[in-house]
């Protein structure tokens, strides 16, 4: 059991592991926590079902940190012990070469080639790729992601907006950026 949950007993964890967050009750949380925020009212007054929500969210961020933690470990152990049986290799360079394959096995290069972010604000999406298309009625945040569906048009890709249901549309490659590892 990860340290941030030693001193839970078994009967809050296992409410906390059976609670089940949609997006109803998250965005429900979400409001009454900015709303108990912007009056300066703790904690202690928030509805059970907030409370069970947040320390859903909390122990899903301990366990996140304690996993990188884990890999972050095994990364350095790695770099300090490799250069005893490869002598030629430095602590330095092993790391690089540990971590570039920890990158690449946990999320495949092709992955990152049909994903591109939005760069900036103005850009819109387009029923057809032209500027004088209709314009699909989406607002585009600077760093949204985008889902490549369709990139044979050399100006123009055909992408979903992850994050929004059923939105799709054409946007000029001026205004995406590729991701990069």
């Amino acid at each position: 059991m990860p340290k941030a949950f030693a001193g839970a007993d078994a009967h809050q964890l296992d409410a906390i592991s059976d609670f089940e967050v949609t997006v109803e009750s998250q965005v429900k949380a979400e409001q009454e926590i900015t709303q108990h925020i912007q009056q300066g009212v703790g904690a202690e007054h928030l509805s059970s079902s907030t409370r069970q929500y947040l320390c859903w969210l909390l122990m899903v961020l301990a366990l996140v940190a304690n996993y990188l933690a884990l890999q972050n470990g095994a990364r350095s152990e790695l770099g300090f012990i490799v250069p005893k049986v490869l002598p030629t290799m430095t602590a330095s360079s092993y790391e690089k070469v540990v971590r570039a394959a920890m990158c690449d096995a946990a999320i495949p290069l092709e992955e990152f080639a049909r994903h591109r972010t939005v760069k900036g604000v103005g850009g819109h999406l387009r029923t057809e790729p032209s500027m004088k298309s209709q314009v699909v009625v989406v607002s585009l945040q600077d760093m949204a992601l985008l889902r490549v569906l369709d990139d044979s048009n050399r100006d123009w890709l055909y992408v979903s907006v992850l994050y929004e249901s059923g939105v799709e549309g054409w946007v000029s490659r001026k205004y995406t950026n590729r991701l990069d590892r």
